[in-house]
């Protein structure tokens, strides 16, 4: 039973993130590579746990910590690098 409603709830996320991507998409003044750079202030040309954190703590989300980024970042990483270049990002 617990693991029909993990799946829901993981069903139920995702729909979510569709969404806002959805809402993303239309904006006409969103542009992706300006927001992956903005994230990459190092220039670096990839983003980590550390930039993602930092990114989302200068923006209002304070009670963040680099850890909490590792699953993220390994779901999207593609080369298994720990790290998202523009590509993953996408």
């Amino acid at each position: 039973m617990r693991v029909k409603e993990l799946f829901v709830f993981v069903a139920d996320q995702e729909i979510q993130i569709e969404k806002l991507r959805q809402i993303l998409c239309s904006m006409k003044d969103f542009e992706p590579y300006t927001a992956f750079r903005r994230i990459d202030r190092a220039n670096c040309g990839f983003v980590d746990r550390k930039s993602v954190c930092q990114f989302l703590r200068e923006n209002g989300f304070r009670e963040l910590e680099p850890e909490d980024f590792g699953s993220l970042i390994k779901y999207f990483d593609l080369t298994n690098s720990k790290k998202l270049n523009y590509h993953d990002f996408l």
